[in-house]
């Protein structure tokens, strides 16, 4: 329970502060920004670290792990693109993938617009909860129904980077 309570924590710190489908191997380019990536983490919940691992390698070569955060109850490992300023967190509990939360630096309302998009796109996203940019939606990954959220922080006034990030959909 506790462990449950843990990550209900990190998904609301997550939509307030601040996803898996195949366009592509790395991700979808938009077509008015062809600089733009849609990274595709990986998504499958309730999995080994290692089948993280094995995907990352695979399919987002290109980001470099660093050293594990935490102990064996939970723990993180985090993904840094640092040519394109994006990295992926996946937690992992109990030695299983528990939430991912993906964040894209250097904001822009257009950005942020395109990273929306390919998430409406890729998992048939629908708004269960809005404030502003920050949203709280129910969408479908593998055929399983996911909790996404989508948000940005803040620096002074001015976004400073783009959130979004899966957690699996609380049970009724």
């Amino acid at each position: 329970m506790r462990y449950f309570f843990l990550a209900m924590m990190a998904v609301v710190c997550m939509t307030f502060t601040a996803c898996g489908g195949d366009d592509g191997e790395n991700g979808g380019k938009p077509d008015g920004n062809p600089s733009w990536t849609f990274y595709e983490p990986f998504t499958t919940l309730d999995t080994s670290p290692e089948e993280v691992k094995a995907y990352m390698a695979d399919k987002l070569p290109q980001f470099k792990m660093e050293e594990p955060f935490g102990n064996n109850n939970g723990y993180a490992l985090i993904y840094i693109y640092d040519k394109e300023n994006v990295s992926i967190n996946y937690s992992i509990v109990l030695n299983k993938l528990s939430g991912i939360i993906c964040q894209y630096e250097n904001y822009s309302k257009d950005k942020y617009n395109f990273i929306l998009s390919e998430l409406k796109k890729r998992y048939a996203m629908e708004v269960m909860a809005e404030q502003g940019e920050s949203k709280m939606c129910k969408g479908v990954i593998n055929g399983k129904p996911y909790l996404i959220s989508i948000g940005t922080s803040e620096d002074g006034g001015q976004p400073k980077f783009i959130r979004f990030g899966f957690n699996a959909l609380p049970k009724d």
